[in-house]
């Protein structure tokens, strides 16, 4: 009984060795996968883009609400780095700039 319990358990311990790979061996295979994971990748990408003609993107300008905006996040920004604040005080005075200006 002894030695079947034996050989049940030096049977599973050599499969579950036989299962994962040593880190090593994961490493070369990764290595030798990766060139063609990524061609398989590309392969649709390719094949979709030919289908399907893509639009050239367009910027559209600023709105004044937006150019209004910026320039107040500038300003407070500009008053903020003089003032040299940082994390939590840097975050408090932004909002209250942002709100007055």
């Amino acid at each position: 009984m002894l030695k079947l319990i034996a050989a049940v358990l030096f049977s599973l311990s050599f499969l579950s060795f036989a299962q994962e790979p040593a880190p090593a061996e994961a490493a070369v295979e990764e290595a030798a996968d990766a060139p063609e994971a990524k061609e398989k990748a590309a392969t649709p990408a390719k094949a979709s883009t030919s289908t399907k003609a893509k639009k050239p993107s367009v910027k559209k300008p600023l709105t004044e609400k937006q150019k209004a905006q910026r320039a107040k996040m500038k300003a407070c920004n500009q008053s903020a780095k003089q003032q040299d604040l940082h994390k939590d005080e840097r975050k408090a005075f932004m909002k209250d700039c942002l709100k007055k200006a």
